[in-house]
């Protein structure tokens, strides 16, 4: 499920968003809050999801719940019209409720009642975005609580999510599927104010749009009886090597064997904060000593070095990320791409020092998530200003040779971008054939230039290195000429030699590599017919035109993932023989769906738009994909007849023309 933006006012107290999709239908396209506005429902095909945000916020001042779907807001009989149109033209639309704060439950059998006399027949509710605590309140003497942990498959990423959701006997039959939340590997979840009674906790992997195989999904659930003012805990393990797993069932126990703990201070309806009790605290500690005084910083600098800021020194915590905010700790006003997000977003955050708690701060940024980023970018704030400090406390790591020390070192050398230390790592790394993985992504993703000459030498000394570290030299050679030794390595003998020679050469711009294109695209191995698309895509346009008579079986080529490639290549080289495989792949009912993204940037960079073509209901079988195809058509056959001029507008602005 695509996480969608967050709509607030600040008299937004408590808010639910209600997203509506066919139930056949996996894919989630995004929100008009997510920035793309909705197609109008008479406009969509028997199969195509519907995506519409239903926030429910309940008005401090008020206390009367009022409904938006996208930017508009709505009464309740509104809203009850509204929903009663969509599910006429979609009677199988399901129903998902998301709250993104805590839900009081008095609230929700007004919200479901519309829903159901709208016509709903298929409703469920879950917190968003992610959310560790979920706590309703249906009155006093509700108060039993369910605590556990999803365990994740051996070797399985620490970041895989799974939705978690509760069934109650007796509530379930009334009010639908209880809450469920959205929760990562070993995080802890939590349902608070359960009513006494049976239960059904269950838990499944969320797979991201797009990267579902169709293959059925493991689930795991546990039974469990609530009880009032009593917790029990539970387990859903995907691990198939622990006792009470098998995945050729349910999984799931009850941890301690059903023992129950008392509920001293039942929370009621009261906020549940934090959501992430560990990532909370984490942050708390790091933003506390970026409070310090310098002095006071210096001395807890090995602390934050050693063992808060690792976690965070990876970029995919921002990585991860649909959007970003202007504002760190406002997050309804978005800006564009680019920048130095983590430095701004720092200097937010110490700028909110001196009118806001560390608390309260934290409690501004809600989730895991944003407790993650802020402290990511606190850390870095840190160590940047003593980086003579941290400098020292680097060069002790990398002098130490233990493994996990240089490890964090490079980490935090990338974080930092600290260009000093490359020449160290690389000597490291030349050295030593088992350094630290984050050895390599440092090297990686620096992209400096002078790590090219040792490893060339290397390389002239010993090809076979070449295998290692081919990767390097994409980075510092972009758009370069390649390099006589590597230009010679593609004549090589050995082929896993001849083929990391061209894999090092890959992001070259050369007239020299035109005839290796060439001579590629007849290797019998398909890596290295796709790796001659990839040398083409790359090549000046005279030098592209010179060859590309040569290279056109490859649009043909028996090879699914070289067809792409080279679709691609001539997409990007503005060849018109990338038009007629495009609209033929627009005109199919299905193709891969990890090809699609590559038929929409082909057809982008051929023709500067993608035309209002919709990925996610693939096929001419809606009206709006039919009248994509027949512009890229009459583009196309325009652009053979000479009729077509560049108009100079920019693809989002052909997009938005009818």
């Amino acid at each position: 499920m695509t996480i969608l933006r967050k709509i607030t006012s600040t008299a937004v107290a408590t808010s639910i968003v209600l997203v509506m999709f066919p139930m056949a239908a996996h894919d989630s396209k995004a929100s008009p809050a997510g920035g793309q506005r909705v197609q109008d429902h008479v406009d969509r095909g028997p199969d195509e999801p519907l995506i519409v945000d239903l926030i429910h916020a309940e008005d401090n001042r008020q206390g009367t719940p009022t409904y938006w779907i996208g930017y508009e807001q709505l009464g309740e009989g509104a809203l009850r019209e509204r929903a009663t149109r969509l599910l006429k033209a979609s009677p199988e639309l399901a129903v998902l409720i998301r709250a993104d704060r805590a839900m009081k439950h008095k609230h929700v059998p007004g919200l479901l009642n519309s829903l159901r006399i709208a016509g709903a027949q298929d409703v469920s509710v879950a917190t968003f975005p992610l959310g560790s605590v979920y706590a309703f309140d249906p009155g006093s003497g509700y108060d039993g609580v369910i605590r556990g942990k999803v365990i994740g498959p051996r070797n399985s990423s620490e970041y895989a999510s799974y939705a978690v959701t509760l069934d109650h006997e007796d509530w379930t039959n009334r009010l639908g599927r209880l809450p469920g939340m959205q929760v990562t590997a070993g995080e802890t979840f939590e349902f608070r104010n359960v009513p006494a009674g049976k239960c059904k906790v269950r838990s499944g992997p969320v797979i991201p749009p797009g990267r579902d195989t169709g293959a059925a999904r493991p689930t795991a659930e546990v039974n469990v009886i609530v009880k009032s003012k009593r917790m029990v805990e539970v387990e859903l393990s995907f691990d198939d090597s622990r006792p009470s797993s098998s995945l050729d069932k349910p999984l799931g126990n009850v941890v301690f064997g059903g023992k129950e703990t008392e509920v001293r201070d039942p929370p009621a309806s009261r906020l549940a904060r934090p959501r992430d009790g560990d990532a909370r605290q984490q942050f708390l500690d790091i933003e506390r000593i970026a409070r310090l005084s310098m002095s006071d910083q210096v001395k807890q600098l090995p602390h934050l070095y050693k063992d808060l800021a690792p976690r965070y020194m990876n970029s995919a915590i921002e990585g991860i990320l649909s959007s970003h905010p202007d504002h760190i700790l406002d997050r309804t006003r978005f800006g564009g791409p680019g920048g130095d997000r983590t430095t701004r977003w720092a200097q937010q955050l110490a700028e909110a020092a001196s009118r806001m708690s560390p608390e309260q701060v934290a409690d501004k940024l809600e989730s895991r998530l944003w407790l993650s980023v802020a402290a990511r970018a606190r850390a870095i704030q840190v160590l940047k200003k003593h980086a003579d400090a941290t400098a020292q406390l680097i060069d002790a790591d990398l002098k130490s040779g233990v493994k996990q020390e240089v490890a964090r070192a490079s980490a935090t050398i990338l974080a930092l971008e600290l260009p000093s230390f490359v020449d160290r790592l690389l000597a490291m790394y030349m050295d030593d054939a088992d350094v630290p993985r984050e050895v390599y992504r440092t090297l990686l993703f620096m992209r400096n230039v002078s790590i090219v000459r040792p490893l060339l030498e290397r390389v002239e000394e010993d090809p076979k290195f070449l295998v290692r570290c081919a990767g390097l030299f994409q980075g510092p050679l972009h758009g370069k000429p390649a390099e006589p030794t590597l230009l010679k390595l593609l004549e090589s003998p050995d082929k896993e030699i001849r083929y990391h020679a061209v894999y090092a050469l890959y992001a070259c711009r050369d007239p020299k590599l035109a005839p290796q294109a060439v001579k590629l695209a007849g290797e019998k191995e398909p890596r290295f017919r796709s790796a001659a698309a990839q040398l083409a895509s790359n090549l000046p346009a005279d030098s592209f035109a010179a060859v590309r008579d040569k290279l056109l079986r490859l649009l043909n080529d028996e090879d699914e993932t070289v067809r792409f490639k080279a679709l691609r290549c001539f997409a990007e080289q503005k060849d018109l023989a990338a038009g007629p495989v495009i609209l033929k792949l627009l005109k199919q009912d299905q193709i891969s769906r990890q090809y699609r993204v590559t038929v929409m940037q082909s057809m982008s960079k051929l023709a500067g738009s993608t035309f209002n073509y919709r990925q996610h209901t693939w096929g001419p079988g809606t009206p709006g994909n039919t009248r994509a195809i027949e512009k890229f058509e009459a583009w196309l056959r325009g652009k053979e007849t000479g009729d077509v001029e560049d108009t100079g507008k920019s693809p989002e602005q052909q997009d938005a023309e009818p």
